[in-house]
């Protein structure tokens, strides 16, 4: 379980650093590396609430099944909901709701994404092993062929 929980750290804190890393080139005044800062950690705390409310990594640890996958969805939407409402009460600047959609779809993307690829290398143990270790063509098996 401490995989999955890795997968969503490093798939909610890349799409959030791609996202709001452009805000503060763009408007470094406003955006400050402190507001940036206090936005992730609130987006974190407010993602896996939103898990831990569905029990998400419970379900999706051992047989994904499509309704585990859709409970994910739903706590990306329901954690984006915590977040605006935590932002629109207490922060006295706002990711606009176009970022915070942004973020979290894109957050949730990657995380399904990964989870996806998860549970297929899960499946096939050895499929990354016969990647790496190629078996040799021998000579006897290649055909000599020329090109006019």
């Amino acid at each position: 379980m401490l995989i999955l929980f890795l997968l969503d750290f490093i798939c909610i804190s890349m799409s959030y650093w791609l996202i709001t890393h452009r805000l503060f080139l763009v408007n470094a005044a406003l955006y400050t590396p402190r507001f940036l800062a206090l936005g992730y950690g609130v987006m974190l705390l407010t993602s896996f609430a939103g898990r831990t409310m569905l029990q998400v990594n419970r379900q999706m640890w051992r047989y994904a099944q499509a309704s585990a996958y859709l409970r994910m969805v739903l706590s990306g939407f329901i954690a984006g909901g915590l977040y605006l409402l935590v932002d629109r009460l207490f922060f006295s600047v706002h990711l606009s709701f176009a970022v915070a959609v942004a973020v979290y779809s894109t957050g949730t993307l990657a995380n399904l994404s990964a989870r996806f690829l998860y549970q297929a290398l899960r499946r096939k143990p050895m499929f990354l092993h016969s990647l790496i270790n190629k078996p040799a063509v021998s000579a006897g098996n290649k055909l000599n062929v020329a090109i006019v």
